[in-house]
């Protein structure tokens, strides 16, 4: 028989159940770590709501874009503007 050992998380996608974070966590800890992280985020004050996403941005160091390679050059496009 096959010798192979395959995380919990594929046999209850294999089931049709569904899948959450902790099942993330199972195949890839440090990325379920890293959500559940910005999940549990709350400004430590409360500042007005516009200013909310550059205080996460500047926190975690993330913005809400996409970089790729086109043509041999780098490009980056902001998700949403």
């Amino acid at each position: 028989g096959l010798d192979a050992r395959f995380p919990v998380c594929i046999f209850r996608k294999l089931r049709g159940e569904p899948l959450g974070l902790e099942d993330l966590g199972e195949v890839y800890p440090a990325v379920a770590s890293s959500l559940r992280a910005l999940l549990a985020w709350k400004p430590a004050e409360d500042p007005p709501r516009e200013d909310i996403g550059e205080l996460f941005a500047s926190t975690f160091c993330l913005d809400f874009s996409v970089s790729y390679e086109e043509n041999g050059k780098s490009c980056t496009e902001e998700l949403k503007p």
